[in-house]
Parts: C-alpha cells; structure tokens; sequence
C-alpha cells in the first residue's frame, strides 16, 4: 500500500498535433498547473502475478493563451477540469531475464476510469509479449500493445495515443498518433555476435582486493531484425494527419547492447512507410 501526490506548473506546454508531430507552446509565465493526491494498494500473490488498485483525485488548469490556442485541450472544453479516477491492472510475467527477455511470456491488462461530472474517460489495454530461443545463439521476439478510449467528447488531451506511455513504434520516434484507438505488433529476430568481459587489472595490493569484491562486467552483443506493423483509428482524424486510419510499416535493424545492472543500451537504424530512414539510440529495458 502506498500514498501519493504532486502539484506541478510548467511554461511549456504541448497544445496541438500537427502532421502527426507535437506542437508545444511557451510562455514566460505558468501555462499550466495541477495536483494529483492518489492511492495505491498492490497485491502480488506469487513470483509472476501482480495486481495493482490506484485512486486518485486531482485539478488540471491551463491559462488564457493556451486555451487561445487550444480550446478543447481537456474534456470539459474549459481552462481546468476536477477529477476522480481509478486505474486497475493485472500482469503475469515469466521471463528468463526481465531487462532483456529471452525466453518466457507476459500478459497485462489494465482499466482506467475517469469521473468528472459529464466528462468521463474509460480505457482499456491490452499487451502481450512472447519471447523464444529456438537456439543458443538466436530467439525471437513478439509484442502486441492494444489501448481503446471510451471519450465522453472529442478533446486533445484524451486523443493522445501513439507515440505516448509504452505504444510505440521503431521507426516513427519523433511521430505521434491522435485517435480513440490503436494496436501495434512487434516482431524481432536476434542473433548473439559475442560477449565481452572486462579484464581486471592486478598487481597492486589494495586495487586487487577491491577487484576481488566487485562483479565480473560483461557486454553481450546481439544482432537485432525488427518490423512493425500499428494502425489508429480516430473518429474525427486531422486534415493535416497522414497516420491515422492507415495501416502503419517499419522495419529495421539494430545491434543491442546488455551488461550488468540491467544495462540494455539498443542502435537502431530504421525505415518508415513515409520514407524516413534513422538512426536511433535508446537505453533502459527491452520491452
């Protein structure tokens, strides 16, 4: 069981999407401001499963220009929305090694429920991971993410989508999707060039009883074929969108980079359906 809360302002502030990307605005005082109070009870009746209950109340205000610029920004079509909401969440995870999968599978499920007087939200995901090693050096690797959102009325907030929380796409990083409700799926091939231990150096008295304390470090490098498949559905799509209600292709190649501590660090080049070509470095877990 834990409580939380926080009270933020900020003078950016992202007010639209255009051509698929965010649009933010600055201002030299506060353009937005808020607080949420919440409480959150988990239970975790083995070493997989887990299942998580949150509470929360809190106000979101933004100022005259942002609302200038943005009048349907939050649900009620006003400068600040009051809510109370409830997030449920189950997950069964089995996996070989959770920072870089391997072998194993994983479930999630989650519920959010918002309430606020005539401007409630309701969302539900989906996603699922399957990881396999049909050799020593090689395995495979599955994601399918799916979130749907119930909108008591179109606003910018709540059409965020691709892009944000964990639904996302190799190949589209600087791109975002607005809509009500989207699904990707993932599939990866890995091939394991090597591994390389850090030697120790020895020979001085003190320096060799510190080595002799700390973990041996290694560096695992994995050759990575990947490719994407997303698609969003949005009721009220943008003239200016090209992703929206179209199915979404990437592909690419990367090299993945895995020590102790968790340390997963991934280069990827990739190529989208609009021609884009990038390289991109990432950091923290796989999946």
């Amino acid at each position: 069981m834990g409580v939380g809360g926080q009270y933020f302002t900020q003078k950016e502030l992202n007010t639209s999407t255009y051509k698929d990307k965010q649009i933010f605005t600055r201002t030299i005082n506060e353009i937005s401001k808020g607080y949420r109070v919440n409480v959150n009870l988990s239970y975790r009746p083995n070493l997989f499963d887990r299942f998580n209950l949150q509470v929360g109340f809190g106000n979101s205000t933004i100022s005259d220009t942002a609302m200038l610029i943005q009048p349907k920004y939050f649900a009620s079509h006003k400068s600040s929305l009051s809510y109370t909401d409830l997030t449920a969440s189950f997950s069964n995870i089995k996996f070989d090694y959770n920072a870089y999968p391997t072998e194993g599978n994983s479930n999630e499920v989650g519920i959010y429920q918002r309430l606020s007087s005539g401007n409630n939200l309701s969302s539900f995901q989906f996603r699922k991971i399957h990881a396999h090693r049909f050799s020593k050096s090689d395995f495979y690797f599955f994601e399918t993410n799916s979130l749907f959102k119930i909108l008591s009325n179109q606003n910018y907030l709540d059409n965020k989508l691709l892009g944000y929380g964990n639904l996302q796409m190799n190949g589209f990083e600087y791109y975002v999707v607005d809509g009500n409700a989207g699904s990707i799926a993932k599939a990866e091939i890995h091939h394991l060039l090597g591994t390389y231990t850090l030697p120790r150096k020895y020979g001085i008295a003190l320096l060799d009883k510190v080595n002799n304390k700390l973990p041996v470090i290694y560096y695992h490098f994995w050759l990575r074929a990947f490719t994407n498949l997303g698609y969003v559905y949005s009721e009220k799509p943008s003239n200016a969108s090209k992703l929206s209600n179209t199915l979404l292709r990437t592909f690419g190649v990367g090299l993945d980079i895995i020590s102790i501590y968790d340390l997963v660090i991934k280069i990827d080049y990739s190529v989208n359906q609009l021609g884009d070509k990038g390289l991109y470095l990432q950091g923290g877990i796989n999946f």
